[in-house]
């Protein structure tokens, strides 16, 4: 299951997502559940902007699961909600994995860092691309104080060529690059995880 924001959800939570490209790659090796959501943080705003409200149902009616792919962060940086640091951020990362290993003690999760942004200069993300880099480092630091597998999008994701023209959104290049490097960590995660 993916547990993200708009760039796990977008475009509409179609075929052409990343989620959507990751099952394709896949074949018939993996069945992916996008449960993800414009807008969604790990606990801030309210419905299903606030991952911690909604993550136990989804866990539960999407059951059994293998992996929680926990692609979250970049909302979170938004100035409306303070805006919290990365220290900050990765405490409501923390309450989500231990929402995972609460609901199913079977199930991994995955951390997911928010891919760099673009130059932004409008809206309640103006200025993030500054706020963004540091989060790396506390995902990869929580990644090892849980015990947990991480994927860094920061070596992944180009600004200048994978971002739609809001510098925030992956564009469908990105999103197969998001697509491929899931995949090629998967089966590195789980070696019975074998490329068809």
């Amino acid at each position: 299951m993916v547990f993200g924001d708009s760039n796990a959800y977008r475009p509409e939570n179609g075929r052409d997502c990343w989620p959507a490209m990751l099952q394709r790659l896949s074949g018939k090796t993996l069945r992916v559940i996008n449960e993800s959501y414009d807008g969604r943080t790990t606990r801030y705003d309210t419905g299903p902007c606030n991952g911690l409200n909604v993550l136990e149902k989804k866990i539960r009616r999407a059951g059994p699961l293998d992996w929680v792919i926990i692609a979250l962060g970049t909302n979170d940086v938004k100035s409306k909600y303070g805006p919290p640091d990365a220290v900050e951020v990765v405490e409501g990362i923390e309450k989500i994995i231990a929402t995972v290993k609460t609901v199913d003690a079977h199930v991994i999760p995955i951390l997911l860092s928010p891919p760099p942004l673009g130059h932004v200069t409008t809206g309640d993300l103006a200025g993030a691309q500054d706020r963004i880099p540091p989060l790396a480092v506390e995902y990869f630091r929580c990644a090892v104080t849980q015990n947990i597998p991480i994927i860094d999008l920061s070596l992944t994701v180009d600004t200048d060529v994978d971002l739609e023209s809001d510098c925030v959104h992956l564009n469908a290049q990105g999103r197969k690059k998001v697509a491929e490097i899931v995949w090629k960590n998967l089966q590195e995660i789980s070696p019975h995880v074998e490329m068809v």
